[in-house]
């Protein structure tokens, strides 16, 4: 039976607006260290515009604040951190959108998280 008193972040779409890279980035995301997106492959490549995300982050205690963080997938260097998405999570409704917070350094990519609670 599920917790009454937690809630759940569905994570809908992820929207690019700038690319760290020329025609697109291979990202993924990452939630406490672990890579929640895509589950199924090691990146998405990511151009201009909206791509559907559909992760269920469950079991969120009201007023918990979440970061996810968005990565560029790279072949023959580290992987590079390209920006943070934090959102206090407090009630059932949305859809909201959260703005990446770009990291120093890599401050060209610029996307927005759309998500819901549940």
């Amino acid at each position: 039976m599920p917790d009454t008193n937690t809630l759940t972040c569905h994570l809908l779409k992820l929207n690019c607006y700038f690319t760290d890279e020329t025609k697109q980035d291979e990202i993924f995301i990452k939630f406490n260290g672990k890579k929640i997106w895509p589950t199924d492959k090691k990146y998405v490549g990511v151009g201009l515009g909206d791509v559907d995300i559909n992760v269920k982050l469950e079991g969120i205690t009201p007023h918990e604040t979440l970061t996810l963080e968005v990565w560029d997938y790279d072949l023959w260097s580290p992987n590079d951190l390209l920006g943070k998405c934090t959102m206090i999570i407090d009630q059932k409704g949305g859809p909201f959108s959260t703005d990446m917070v770009p990291i120093k350094g890599t401050d060209k990519a610029r996307y927005t998280l759309e998500w819901q609670a549940v």
